[in-house]
């Protein structure tokens, strides 16, 4: 089946904790020189997308910023959506001045909707416990900028935002809307930008769930790599993987 081009993770697929994984960015620069288009689709909330524009950059892989897609960018257009020029974020500075850019304040008590993002670094208790508040006191919408249930770090498997989502879905006794991975909303604004029919398209990712699953809800097909939090085992309940690789640089065979 033609390959046409791809949307790639980050974490655990180009780098883990900042470093790039081996293979990977050659084999970036290796589809830029090939004209194979791709877009970068994370759930990274801990950076803005200028962050990791920058990073990539660093490494030798300079792309728009337009081709990168994560949870803030869907986030500051569902809050735009919905009329409200603040919420309440339960997330990183970096995620925060995003917001701020966007003109959107992320730090109003009276805010309509509450964000959460990645704590891996910034939790405290008092924020979270505004956060709670304003979900019960405002009758406020919980936001989920993604609900993943772990990730990879330097030194082993980190809690992701979902399991801090299902904190306050539970003490707030409320649902939570997913705005990124395995969004369909969310996959479907990386595969327009791509301009490809999903069948042309495939997913590179470390999760079952979220990478395979969302792709899977637009007929893209998945390849899970084993250079991040993938161990080779699939949940009962995930979305089988087109194929299973080594790294994101196998994918180089699939392409002319």
């Amino acid at each position: 089946m033609t390959v046409s081009g791809f949307l790639i993770d980050l974490d655990g697929v180009v780098y883990i904790n900042g470093e790039p994984i081996p293979g990977a960015i050659s084999a970036l620069q290796e589809l830029r020189r090939r004209g194979v288009p791709f877009r970068f689709v994370s759930n990274n909330t801990h950076r803005s997308r200028e962050t990791i524009r920058a990073r990539l950059a660093r490494f030798g892989v300079d792309v728009p910023v337009e081709w990168i897609f994560t949870p803030l960018t869907a986030a500051i257009a569902y809050l735009r959506n919905a009329g409200a020029a603040s919420c309440w974020l339960l997330g990183s500075p970096d995620a925060a001045e995003e917001l701020k850019r966007a003109g959107i304040n992320p730090a109003d008590p009276a805010a309509s909707h509450v964000l959460v993002g990645d704590l891996s670094d910034v939790l405290e208790y008092d924020m979270f416990v505004t956060g709670f508040r304003v979900l019960k006191n405002n009758h406020a919408e919980l936001l989920a900028l993604e609900h993943d249930r772990y990730f990879k770090g330097s030194d082993g498997l980190l809690l992701s935002a979902g399991a801090f989502v299902a904190a306050l879905e539970f003490a707030a006794d409320v649902s939570a809307t997913l705005l990124g991975k395995p969004s369909v909303a969310f996959f479907q604004a990386a595969l327009s930008s791509l301009g490809l029919p999903p069948e042309e398209v495939v997913m590179i990712g470390d999760d079952p769930r979220s990478d395979i699953g969302g792709a899977a809800s637009l007929s893209i097909r998945g390849i899970l790599v084993l250079t991040g939090k993938f161990d080779g085992v699939l949940p009962p309940d995930a979305a089988a993987p087109w194929k299973i690789l080594p790294g994101l640089s196998d994918i180089l065979s699939l392409t002319q």
